[in-house]
């Protein structure tokens, strides 16, 4: 029996401390990480030069002229990969422009450790899987 391919998750996220701890995490749930990235354009070099994600976890802050919203929808048009948004910015404040980008999911980064785990599992199935339903928001 042949081993499935790891799925290529694109990790973008400005914060060292969370950058080890989501790609250890979705190594654990068995992704293979691109990242962390800390600017949109660090991102695009990752994608350039790398295997093609099937998966994009942003965090919406970050550092340079871009953020990760303008990030997702450039990495939708040319890369056409669902995203899921990793942000300390709680589901109150989130914009109708980060839904209009249809993520798989938002997740804030308030979230207890199990959540964040069962969430970023499902964002993980729903990339091996599209026609599946999308994780709750």
């Amino acid at each position: 029996m042949k081993t499935p391919t790891p799925l290529v998750v694109l990790l973008v996220e400005n914060d060292p401390l969370w950058g080890i701890l989501l790609t250890e995490l979705l190594q654990q749930l068995g992704a293979t990480v691109l990242g962390p990235a800390a600017t949109a354009a660090q991102a695009r070099a990752l994608c350039a030069a790398g295997p093609p994600p099937a998966l994009a976890v942003l965090d919406i802050g970050l550092d340079g002229p871009e953020n990760g919203l303008q990030l997702g929808r450039w990495l939708q048009q040319h890369r056409a990969m669902p995203l899921l948004y990793f942000t300390s910015e709680e589901r109150a404040a989130i914009s109708d422009e980060v839904w209009a980008t249809d993520p798989l999911a938002f997740i804030p980064k308030s979230s207890p450790a199990e959540e964040l785990r069962q969430r970023l599992s499902h964002a993980l199935d729903q990339a091996r899987h599209p026609d599946r339903l999308k994780v709750r928001r």
